[in-house]
């Protein structure tokens, strides 16, 4: 086996992970930007 071959299947297997974290990481802040409600209540005597 090359260095070329070599090469080649780092990339892929790198670039294979590099896609996973993305999509992990997409759904991490997907998972954060739940909407928060803001309930406010006033009384004036």
């Amino acid at each position: 086996m090359d260095n070329d071959e070599k090469l080649v299947r780092y990339l892929k297997r790198v670039t294979a992970d590099l896609h996973q974290a993305r999509q992990r990481l997409t759904e991490i802040e997907a998972e954060r930007s739940e909407p928060i409600a803001i309930v406010g209540m006033a009384c004036r005597l």
